[in-house]
């Protein structure tokens, strides 16, 4: 697929989205289907040559959708609310034409200082001490952090109304000097 190409499968699937979200409300929002329905609509075999778009386009709509719980929907309640948006396309969309591979500064610098500095935003959000910030030279300091929360306990506990607002403030066990009070306790659920 060249760059015109791309161009415009992109366009058209693009539209084929907000399309399904401009009608997701018509479809019921637990999927209709029985278990194995699937395997009745599509062949024993894969096929030996590439569909069109339009042909991928019909399956989805006549094959897929009816198979689809649509957690998107403004009418579904169950499990988690709505995940996803319609501008976390676009950013997934970059995300997919980059292919970053962000585990260290040097695979990818922009990726990994963008990073820290977003984790620095919520922590002022959170009004977390300064002590959660990243020193500004060191863009590794939160992969050593996310290694110690895995083995040793994170205690949370929530502070009293600030500001109009309730913020959760998460004391790390390994960032508390020895001599000051831990929690005791973590907030049930």
């Amino acid at each position: 697929m060249d760059a015109e190409q791309l161009r415009e499968c992109g366009h058209r699937m693009v539209d084929f989205i907000a399309d399904y979200y401009k009608s997701m409300e018509t479809f019921p929002v637990l999927s209709q289907v029985q278990p194995g329905y699937l395997k009745e609509l599509l062949p024993d075999s894969a096929p030996n040559q590439p569909d069109t778009l339009d042909a991928l386009f019909d399956d989805i709509r006549e094959k897929m959708i009816p198979g689809v719980t649509h957690w998107q929907s403004p009418s579904y309640f169950a499990y988690y609310p709505s995940n996803s948006s319609t501008a976390g396309f676009l950013g997934e969309m970059l995300s997919a034409a980059f292919n970053i591979v962000g585990f260290s500064w040097i695979t990818s610098p922009a990726a990994t200082e963008l990073e820290v500095i977003v984790l620095d935003w919520f922590a002022k959000m959170l009004k977390l001490p300064s002590q959660f910030l990243s020193d500004g030279k060191n863009a590794t300091i939160y992969c050593g952090l996310i290694h110690k929360l895995f083995v040793k306990k994170v205690h949370f506990t929530t502070l009293n109304k600030v500001g109009g607002s309730l913020y959760p403030l998460i004391y790390f066990l390994l960032l508390l000097p020895p001599n000051k009070p831990k929690p005791d306790k973590t907030p049930p659920g």
